[in-house]
């Protein structure tokens, strides 16, 4: 669904993605990990359409990214940034209806599928109960939950985080993974996320493209790429890998 060809990118005068190539394929969840630094959020805000790259293509289902008007990407791709802002006074039913723009010709009143997005989004983060409430009434948890249902309210096919849970505590930060989680393959055929915690990345991902001063040096599974001594070269960190039901937990060793 999206196609990186030999890209590279600088910003501010240097190189911060070196010679980049892979695709990302419908019915793959992707957590993009790595450093600070190391490029995450400038390949996320390329592979949206927002940074142009110093050379090499990105194609969005099969066409050349740049030479898509920034409607024809909103219908198939949605971004959310780490810092998003909103109007102070907007409300919340107001913020999500924003992802339906794209579906909409200008000034035309919503429709009943735009209605029926919206609510369906505000379901799935659980802020429903939220509706009338005042934006900037809310908690940062609820406020990440928000820009989540307008996300989802937008029915990208491409669905592009950048650090979803960074500053949420621990229970937001496990509401926004399990609606993350539990998104139907059918609803974002392809999701992909920068995490910070590698735990996150374990939880959601299928595939985990792991970056280091702008390249690539591992993608594949979680079991293939988060290995102890992998991560110890590239984040400067020891851990250790527990299985638990099944499921596997990294843990970091300070001492």
């Amino acid at each position: 669904m999206i196609e990186a060809q030999n890209l590279l990118l600088h910003r501010g005068g240097r190189p911060v993605l070196r010679d980049l190539s892979f695709s990302l394929r419908a019915g793959e969840r992707t957590a993009i990990v790595g450093p600070n630094g190391s490029g995450k959020s400038s390949l996320l805000m390329a592979l949206s359409g927002l940074l142009k790259p110093t050379a090499g293509t990105i194609r969005l289902e099969g066409r050349d990214i740049a030479r898509l008007a920034r409607r024809q990407v909103a219908k198939t791709l949605a971004f959310l940034p780490q810092a998003a802002t909103a109007p102070e006074a907007i409300l919340l039913r107001d913020l999500v209806g924003h992802g339906r723009f794209a579906h909409r010709m200008i000034w035309s009143a919503q429709t009943p599928a735009d209605g029926a997005a919206i609510e369906n989004a505000m379901a799935q983060t659980g802020v429903t109960a939220l509706t009338d409430r005042r934006f900037d009434t809310l908690s940062g948890g609820e406020r990440q939950l928000g820009w989540l249902a307008m996300v989802l309210a937008q029915q990208p096919r491409v669905l592009l985080l950048d650090e979803p849970t960074t500053f949420l505590d621990l229970g937001h930060q496990g509401r926004v993974m399990s609606v993350l989680c539990d998104l139907p393959g059918d609803a974002v055929p392809c999701l992909v996320a920068v995490l910070h915690d590698l735990n996150h990345a374990l939880s959601l991902a299928d595939r985990v493209i792991v970056l280091s001063e702008g390249t690539i040096v591992a993608d594949g599974p979680p079991a293939d790429t988060l290995l102890p001594d992998l991560v110890a070269r590239v984040f400067g960190a020891r851990i250790a890998a527990l299985s638990h039901e099944r499921r596997t937990h990294i843990v970091p060793l300070w001492m």
